[in-house]
C-alpha cells in the first residue's frame, strides 16, 4: 500500500497516476475487508472497542467521493456526495467505524447500480442531551436494482444476501 501511494505520487502521466492510485485504493479496500472480518470476530466475542475522535463529516464525504469516483466513472454513473447546511463542521465519534459502514453502503450501491446515479447525503438534527449533541444521518440512494421488501428485515444479518442475486456478476459474501 505504501509503495503504491509513493508510486502514484511520483508518476507524471495523469492516466498512469490514476491507475496507480486505483491500485493503492484497491489494496486499502482489501485491508479494510480483512479488518471488517476481524471486527466481526471482535463483535461476536464482545470485545469491539469504540474509539471516538474529532473529524469533519464534510471531509469524510469528500473522501468517499474520491474513493468511489473512478468506479462510478467506469460504470457511467453520476456520484454525488452532499452535506446539509445543518451538518456541524466537526463531530466526535468513531470515525473508522462510520467510514467502514459508509464504504460498504456506497460500494454496494455502486455494485448494484447499472445506470443512473448514486447519491450520498449527510444531515444533522438536534438531539436530546444538549446543544452539543445531534443525530447524524447519512443516506445512500441509488437507481439500482433495489431490495425486495420481504428481504429487508434480514438485510443486516451476517452472511445474508438477497435471494436470486447474480453471484457471478455481483460477488460478495454478505458481510
Amino acid at each position: 500500500i505504501g509503495f503504491a501511494d509513493l508510486l502514484a505520487a511520483e508518476i507524471p502521466d495523469d492516466r498512469q497516476r490514476r491507475q496507480a492510485t486505483i491500485v493503492a485504493n484497491s489494496a486499502k479496500s482489501l485491508l479494510r475487508l480483512i479488518n471488517d472480518i476481524l471486527d466481526l470476530s471482535k463483535i461476536e466475542a464482545g470485545r469491539l472497542d469504540i474509539r471516538p475522535e474529532f473529524f469533519s463529516p464534510v471531509q469524510m464525504l469528500e473522501e468517499l467521493r474520491q474513493i468511489f469516483a473512478g468506479r462510478a466513472q467506469e460504470k457511467g454513473l453520476d456520484l454525488t456526495c452532499s452535506a446539509d447546511d445543518s451538518l456541524p463542521a466537526g463531530l466526535l465519534l468513531d470515525n473508522a467505524r462510520l467510514r467502514q459502514i459508509l464504504i460498504n453502503l456506497v460500494g454496494n450501491a455502486l455494485k448494484f447500480t447499472e445506470t443512473g446515479s448514486v447519491a450520498v447525503r449527510a444531515a444533522a438534527t438536534p438531539a436530546e442531551g444538549g446543544e452539543k449533541c445531534c443525530n447524524l444521518t447519512f443516506s445512500v440512494a441509488d437507481t439500482g436494482i433495489g431490495i425486495p421488501d420481504e428481504f429487508k428485515p434480514r438485510l443486516f444479518g451476517v452472511f445474508e444476501q438477497a435471494p436470486g442475486q447474480d453471484h457471478a456478476k455481483h460477488g460478495g459474501t454478505g458481510l
